[in-house]
Formats: C-alpha cells, structure tokens, sequence
C-alpha cells in the first residue's frame, strides 16, 4: 500500500474504508474488531453477538471466581473470588498508527486524544460450575480515530 501525502505532507485517505485497510496493513489481517457481545447471555452463558463499528482493542484479566467443580455435593462451596495483578496492556497499534501518520505528535496532543477516545469496558467470561473470568477491555473506535484525526488535520480526506 502506498501511503499518500499531500503538498503540506499531510496524510490522505479518500474514505474510511482506505484508513481501515491502512490500519491493516499496520497491524494484520484481524487487528480490529466488528463484533460487540451485549450483557445478555443465552442458555449455555455464550454472549449474543452485535455488529459495531470497527474498534481496536486490548483486554486484560482482573479476576474472577475459581475452585468450582463437578464433584461440589452443596455441603461446601468450594468456590473462591481472586484478582489478578496483570498488568494494563498499552494500545501498541494506536500508536503504530500514530507513528506511520504523525511521527512527531506532541505528548499532550497524544495524551488529548488518548482522553477523547479510548473507551473502557468489562466484561465476563462464564466458565463451568459457577467459575468465570472478568476482563478489563481498553478499545478505540476506528471511525472516531478517523474523523479526530480529520478535525486535528493530522489526515486529510
């Protein structure tokens, strides 16, 4: 993909689908998602699924309930709440992005944008016999990133 500047060496996108192919030559063939999965579960706990629009994102695991099992008879609830010390992942291809598009980005201009559009958000993954893992998830809308970075003139269109 050639990247394509204008004459004040700023970077063009005809449409938000030519940004979108330029952050998959970034970061991959799967680095976004479309798919969102709503608070309701269906019988067997599996989320239902939502289109949205395409996001970037990282998660991490914060805790959970462990120690459930198929040989609990009800006399003693073997189950035990923990939390996890991972660590909160950094959005590496946002700033892979950043870097191809403004190499020399201001901190604070960073730092306004990470504030205006970086989303957080939780969720749950339901396991057997009553144990499940919670995830913090850090994500950024690719539209939003797409028209910010247009009303920043950090891109053209």
């Amino acid at each position: 993909m050639g990247l394509c500047y204008n004459k004040e060496n700023i970077m063009q996108f005809e449409t938000f689908d030519d940004f979108l192919n330029f952050v998959v030559a970034i970061g991959g063939k799967h680095c976004y998602e479309t798919t969102k999965y709503d608070e309701y579960f269906s019988r067997y706990g599996n989320p239902k699924p939502t289109e949205v629009d395409p996001y970037i994102m990282v998660e991490w695991s914060t805790g959970g309930i462990s120690g459930g099992s198929c040989w609990d008879t009800g006399d003693k609830d073997n189950h035990e709440a923990y939390t996890s010390s991972d660590p909160v992942p950094e959005l590496e291809l946002l700033d892979s992005i950043l870097e191809k598009i403004n190499p020399h980005i201001s901190f604070l201009q960073y730092k306004k944008l990470c504030q205006n559009l970086i989303e957080y958000d939780n969720r749950v993954q339901n396991e057997y016999y009553g144990n499940c893992t919670n995830y913090s998830v850090k994500k950024v809308n690719l539209k939003k990133l797409y028209q910010y970075l247009i009303d920043c003139i950090m891109i053209n269109q």
